[in-house]
């Protein structure tokens, strides 16, 4: 059955009744004509069920979190609600207008203006050009000065967070009933996710009805009064967003690999226990509590041996809250030896390194495992989290502490300066006749 709208129940309605999705799945698909002709039954297609059997309702006004590890159908959920996809089976209704934000500039023609797009955006959801002219300068306003400046250029020119920043800034602004948010609020700085926050919290005391994915529990945790747990395309869990966090908290450092496991807040935690980590903190070289672009940071453990252990490694892995990778370091690595370690032993470990990254949301992973990396004694995942923060007038991770050099350029018509070409070569046109020879 397919997706419709309508009914007669209040804007910002969702009803999701056993929804089964499909997708067919080639294998080694024929490409051209004389592979088609002659491919025989080289062409195995497996349908691949997206979603089984899924059942959700939302009143107005409810914010509903979808979680599940990369695969589980959470994106396909959302697709069905927007409209994008028509389910295979059962059933998806919605009531009032819809505003979708699945993926950073979506529903932007690269060679039309941020100006056009904004009343691109807004008749698609079905508003008028007066009423986007109501809301347009407080749009802008929102986008940041950025993509002020760039309102009037062609969106094929902006960088991403231009776009997260102007497209999350259409959606929000003209107030659709139901909002759906695809992890898009993993990317940007600290103070631009607050806004995003803050903006959220007042369409939800409007009434909108929000469904958002994100792989941060703790954006579901305190944004969602509810969660939904998918695995392979199935609700496993769903109810209060904190207890249904918990629980996919619980699975996921369950089904770790390597030996023993415990719970961290952070993520998952797993290792032989050979080797433990205990007081995992971050200092910063000002002793203050947020961190600025260039301050020395500090991450620090003590490292407790539990059997013998002999030259074990220590590890450090920094990456951006959207996953992005950006630094990894270990003992092995430095060619620092750790010594042999006797059960019951203690060692103090510290990594120092220079936050040379601009405002955002941060988090690292630390580990200790066996010399030759074989066997993992003590592995936590997103043990830490950290927030850069100030005014930087840059866009990215990184700060590359460049320069911009500005300057007045020779004239070309100044004097004592010849523009003959023959000059230029130095070759002398004083007797040279006329005729050139």
């Amino acid at each position: 059955m397919t997706s419709v709208h309508g009914g007669p129940r209040p804007p910002g309605s969702v009803q999701v009744r056993d929804v089964w999705e499909s997708f067919r799945v080639y294998h080694e698909r024929a490409q051209g004509l004389r592979d088609r002709l002659f491919a025989g039954r080289r062409n195995v297609v497996e349908e691949f069920w997206a979603l089984r059997g899924v059942s959700l309702e939302l009143e107005p006004g409810d914010t509903v979190g979808l979680i599940g590890e990369n695969g589980s159908g959470k994106s396909t959920l959302l697709k069905c609600i927007a409209g994008i996809y028509t389910p295979t089976r059962g059933e998806v209704r919605t009531w009032g207008r819809t505003a979708s934000m699945l993926e950073l500039g979506a529903g932007f023609h690269g060679d039309l203006t941020g100006r056009e797009n904004v009343y691109l955006n807004g008749s698609i959801l079905g508003f008028s050009k007066r009423q986007v002219d109501a809301v347009f300068d407080e749009m802008i306003d929102f986008a940041g000065p950025q993509v002020a400046e760039a309102i009037d250029r062609p969106v094929r020119t902006y960088s991403s967070g231009m776009y997260l920043r102007l497209g999350f800034s259409v959606s929000v602004h003209l107030e659709p009933d139901i909002l759906i948010i695809d992890e898009v609020l993993a990317v940007g700085d600290a103070r631009f996710v607050q806004k995003c926050f803050d903006r959220i919290h007042e369409l939800k005391r409007k009434g909108v009805t929000i469904a958002v994915v994100s792989h941060d529990l703790e954006t579901v945790a305190s944004l969602c009064e509810r969660a939904v747990y998918l695995v392979r395309g199935e609700v496993v869990a769903a109810g209060p967003a904190v207890e249904v966090v918990d629980r996919y908290r619980e699975d996921v450092t369950t089904a770790a690999p390597g030996g023993a496991i415990s719970r961290w807040e952070g993520g998952a935690v797993y290792g032989t226990g050979a080797m433990q980590l205990h007081d995992i903190r971050l200092t910063t070289s000002t002793g203050a509590e947020g961190v600025a672009t260039g301050d020395r940071l500090a991450v620090e453990f003590d490292a407790v041996a539990h059997e013998d252990v002999a030259n074990p490694v220590f590890g450090m892995i920094v990456r951006a809250n959207d996953g992005t990778y950006l630094y990894d370091t270990n003992t092995l690595w430095r060619r620092q030896g750790t010594g042999a370690v006797q059960p019951g032993g203690r060692l103090a470990v510290r990594f120092e390194f220079v936050a040379n990254l601009l405002p955002g949301r941060y988090v690292v992973t630390v580990a200790a495992s066996r010399h030759d990396g074989k066997q993992i004694y003590d592995w936590h995942t997103d043990a830490l989290g950290f927030d850069v923060v100030g005014d930087f007038v840059a866009n990215g991770l990184a700060d590359l502490e460049g320069d911009i050099s500005v300057e007045a350029a020779g004239d070309a018509s100044a004097p004592g300066r010849t523009t003959d070409d023959t000059a230029e070569r130095g070759v002398d046109t004083r007797d040279v006749p006329a005729g050139g020879s």
